[in-house]
């Protein structure tokens, strides 16, 4: 009796997702991790009272562990996701990056996977200066090096969230795709903030401002030969990355990797924080405010609270706040990407919050898209707070350089130019050449405009797949969209990434401000822009030359963004020079995760 009782008992233990995770191991795979953990913030370091922050960053091998699974990553000061870097306008951020990597693998050609251990530093979305020691894509760090980054913050920076990366050319997805990310805040002044603003942000409320980097950082299944580079065990072999996972049966010669990319084992997790589903805990009508950003290379999220009793009110966008709040229940978020959203829930309760595509929006995006479904932390709400909070009715104003450029007359737009992404990852017809290979030269304190976006019409997978194009030195305006798309980005909004659905024109306006220098203009899934979808705007000073620049590629100038134009698949044949004047800043075409390296983007419509 004593012995049938022990043994029921043990059964029912064994059914206990903590006894089962302790059988699971290295050599003993399977599907079960543990989820649902407090929430816990990156680690910090802040300038306080201090005019500058000094920090040094390590990349390195590390340790990375979910239960019974270790893996390891390149990582910043050891830890997924870096530490958040907290600075004022007007401060100067040091940051001394160490490159503790080990040799990289044989020479390889130009614009394709190379060099896993060769890194650099990309503050992405700073308006700061794309000069050496500041914010350059170019420098190199070897393993063994290190380099020391000055960024100067002007004092009228926007004050906002943004983030820095990995760039170096040839390895920079495989790094991001990695883990090596992490956020920089620009904190914002109590003495211009509503008090209901105030009241869900730093300085003076930083336990309601919340920072949520997701990353595809536990991504390991392949479910098609389409989706395979989502997997990072296939990055690995793509980059002749020598971190491997170690073999788990001898017999049969299966290694961990292996089982991980076995689609039947649904390895297929986004990270938020770096944490497995983290839970979030709110108390039933408080309002926290959420600064996320997506941190990955190919998918898009479509972030939703289920249930209807908790409300998104959207904040700001890539950094810069909006007009006036406004509320969604759906938000898209595409490689790149940041969102700051203020979240409060009416009752209690448990509450996913999760990427969850409808069909719409996979019709919107394309059959070649891929937008992730699953879950990305759950909304715990108890008790009722004491006072009742409100949302934030009033903004801060953005910097004079982020006007609304919408009633620029086209006197004032000085140039008019073209970026077209193809299918064989192509720059305007030709891939991604040197730093000092300028595809076009303009004056410093400008206006551009008219920049839209038509990809060929091939049969290459990113012909019909949406992509971001991030500007890499500051932000956009939209102006306009070819079709009802705004769900991407609201017409007549700030944004440094700009996501482009599939076969699609944007029209946008940028200012080049201040800043002087080459300008890296990329697709940012990394991806592409490693294999050559990428190129670079060299912005002069006033009355300077802007002649040289290679604007066409061997004799074919880019398109003109009409649907009739014949484009090729590989990118030999186009549509000559219309205007027939040499600059052609007044053709229009192309862009696909746009991101500009010095340009204030604002879109006017599509």
């Amino acid at each position: 009796m004593v012995k049938a009782t022990m043994l029921a008992v043990l059964a029912v233990l064994l059914w206990n997702s903590d006894i089962v995770m302790s059988i699971c191991s290295m050599t003993n795979p399977c599907k079960n991790f543990t989820v649902g953990n407090d929430l816990v913030r990156p680690d910090e370091y802040y300038s306080g009272n201090e005019t500058h922050l000094n920090v040094t960053l390590t990349v390195d091998v590390n340790d990375v562990t979910f239960d019974w699974l270790t893996f390891q990553r390149r990582l910043y000061n050891g830890k997924m996701p870096g530490p958040t870097l907290r600075v004022r306008p007007g401060d100067i951020l040091n940051i001394k990056l160490v490159n503790e990597l080990g040799g990289n693998q044989e020479a390889r050609p130009n614009n394709v996977p190379r060099h896993p251990n060769n890194t650099n530093l990309h503050v992405h979305g700073l308006h700061v200066s794309p000069m050496e020691p500041q914010d350059s894509p170019f420098v190199l760090v070897a393993p063994g090096e290190s380099y020391q980054y000055r960024i100067e913050i002007p004092s009228d920076h926007a004050r906002g969230t943004f983030w820095y990366h990995s760039h170096h050319h040839g390895a920079a997805s495989f790094h991001l795709n990695g883990g090596l990310a992490g956020f920089i805040i620009v904190e914002d002044d109590p003495a211009v903030m509503s008090d209901e603003l105030d009241a869900i942000s730093c300085p003076n409320n930083c336990e309601s401002d919340v920072p949520l980097l997701f990353g595809p950082w536990f991504v390991y299944a392949v479910y098609s030969p389409l989706l395979a580079f989502r997997s990072f065990a296939v990055l690995q072999d793509v980059w002749g990355d020598d971190v491997r996972l170690p073999v788990y049966n001898v017999t049969e010669n299966i290694t961990l990797a292996d089982w991980l990319m076995n689609p039947g084992n649904e390895i297929d997790y986004y990270l938020t924080n770096g944490q497995l589903q983290p839970t979030i805990t709110l108390k039933k009508r408080e309002i926290k405010r959420f600064r996320m950003l997506s941190a990955g290379m190919w998918e898009l999220l479509f972030i939703t609270i289920e249930g209807s009793s908790c409300e998104m009110q959207v904040l700001a966008l890539d950094g810069l706040y909006v007009d006036r709040p406004y509320t969604v229940t759906k938000a898209v978020l595409g490689p790149g990407q940041r969102l700051d959203i203020a979240v409060k829930c009416s009752e209690e309760g448990s509450f996913k919050m999760k990427s969850a595509p409808s069909a719409d929006d996979l019709l919107s995006v394309g059959p070649e898209s891929i937008p992730y479904t699953g879950v990305l932390a759950t909304i715990v709400v108890n008790d009722t707070i004491n006072a009742i909070m409100d949302f934030p009715e009033e903004l801060p104003s953005r910097p004079s350089y982020n006007a609304d450029l919408r009633n620029l007359t086209d006197e004032q737009i000085q140039g008019r130019f073209v970026v077209e992404f193809g299918a064989g990852f192509e720059f305007n017809r030709q891939p991604y050449v040197s730093p000092t290979y300028y595809r076009y030269k303009d004056e410093v304190d400008t206006f551009q405009g008219k920049l839209c976006y038509h990809q060929y019409q091939g049969f290459d997978a990113s012909a019909v797949r949406p992509d971001p194009f991030p500007l890499v030195l500051t932000h956009a305006w939209n102006e306009s969209w070819t079709d009802e798309k705004s769900i991407y980005h609201p017409v007549g909004q700030w944004r440094d990434t700009i996501l482009i659905p599939p076969l699609s024109n944007v029209t946008i306006r940028l200012q080049l401000h201040r800043y002087t220098g080459p300008v890296y203009v990329h697709c940012h899934n990394l991806f592409h822009s490693d294999h050559g979808m990428s190129g670079v705007v060299q912005v002069v000073g006033k009355g300077e030359s802007t002649s040289g620049a290679h604007v066409a590629a061997g004799g074919i100038w880019p398109g003109t963004c009409r649907r009739s134009d014949v484009y090729s698949p590989n990118g030999a044949g186009g549509i000559p020079n219309h205007a027939g004047t040499p600059q052609l800043y007044v053709a229009h075409c192309g862009l696909l995760y746009l991101v500009w390296a010095t340009a204030l983007v604002m879109f006017l419509s599509l």
